[in-house]
């Protein structure tokens, strides 16, 4: 029987752990090269660490509805969530009656609409 120390647990966790966050740096910069051009890899690092420790905080813990939401961290700003400038997205990212993928789809949907529409992302009016 092999017996897998807590110090070897904790080693699998963390390169889990790089791996994940090493996959958002690639989708990352498919997305927005200029960003990562401007603030460089080591700085988008540490902004993937810790948008992935706010969206787990807010019980968004799989890898799409994580990347989900580093996409939209990425368009909108690391705040995005509690941004006042973006409250007419609050009724959806904290309508818990849908799943955390539905919020941030209909979130995407929502940018994507008013981008469409020519409209201000700022623009209290939905």
């Amino acid at each position: 029987m092999i017996t897998i120390r807590q110090e070897q647990m904790h080693c699998l966790e963390e390169a889990q752990k790089y791996s994940f966050e090493e996959r958002c740096l690639a989708f990352l910069s498919e997305q927005f090269p200029e960003q990562i051009a401007m603030f460089g890899e080591n700085r988008m690092r540490e902004q993937i660490h810790a948008d992935i420790q706010r969206a787990f905080i807010q019980g968004i813990i799989d890898e799409p509805a994580v990347m989900k939401y580093l996409y939209l961290s990425n368009l909108l700003g690391s705040d995005f969530d509690v941004n006042p400038r973006y409250r007419w997205l609050a009724p959806i990212l904290y309508n818990l009656k849908n799943d955390p993928h539905a919020r941030l789809n209909q979130a995407l949907d929502a940018v994507a609409d008013r981008l469409d529409q020519g409209l201000d992302l700022t623009d209290p009016i939905i």
